[in-house]
């Protein structure tokens, strides 16, 4: 189901869909934790309870999201500008990132979107290529020469699991099981992917590297850009 809610002017609405939601009463709260370190916004779906003949009514919480608004003291506004000026600056993969990051950090649940992210996203789309390689939108499965031998990166994304601005990489494993050597190899395709992609390293905090073998995605390590050779 769709619910559409405007502002008082009608300059902007704000579209919610909810798939497969029963038949009965619910109401959506936003808000954001004034003073929160990391710009906290909260995201609460209620449900009406009427109760057994009345008796014990009331509004009860049916599903409840929090996520952060502000990486290193910069909100989703400052992701965006920052996106447009890479853009600009012929940087297809940071702007992209930069993108992922403002659309993050600006909603609280996944279930909205207006006319403002419609925005967003329309000027992400129109990123393209440039002399290090297209927009990370057609650019997988990505494969990075280093040397004699190739990697094979099936996915980057925006990740978030240190409230940091980290970037997720997906990328085929040769099937190494020894802990010294699963260290080594990603190391080895974070510090490709770098190469490929300079402008990532000052525009995020680091990577993650998750090792793809036979259709299971592993989680390997985190490291900090600096840390990455």
């Amino acid at each position: 189901m769709q619910f559409f809610c405007s502002n008082a002017s009608g300059s902007l609405t704000v579209t919610i869909t909810m798939r497969a939601l029963p038949p009965g009463r619910y109401a959506v709260v936003l808000a954001d934790a004034a003073g929160a370190p990391l710009g906290g916004q909260w995201g609460l779906i209620l449900a009406w309870d009427g109760g057994e003949s009345g008796v014990g009514a009331g509004w009860r919480l049916a599903g409840l999201t929090v996520r952060q608004g502000i990486f290193n003291g910069h909100d989703g506004v400052w992701y965006w500008a920052r996106a447009r000026e890479l853009a600009k600056a012929d940087q297809p993969w940071s702007a992209w990132y930069c993108y992922e990051a403002a659309r993050y950090l600006q909603v609280p649940v996944d279930f909205l979107s207006s006319t403002n992210l419609e925005k967003l996203a329309a000027e992400q789309a129109q990123i393209k290529g440039s002399a290090q390689g297209g927009s990370p939108q057609d650019a997988f499965p990505y494969t990075l020469q280093d040397g004699p031998r190739s990697w094979k990166i099936d996915a980057v994304r925006l990740d978030a699991t240190l409230r940091q601005p980290d970037l997720g990489v997906a990328y085929e494993s040769t099937g190494v099981t020894d802990p010294a050597a699963v260290h080594t190899e990603a190391v080895t395709v974070m510090s490709a992917l770098l190469k490929a992609q300079p402008g990532l390293r000052e525009n995020f905090h680091g990577l993650w590297a998750y090792a793809v073998k036979d259709g299971k995605r592993t989680p390997v390590m985190e490291l900090p850009m600096a840390q990455i050779p």
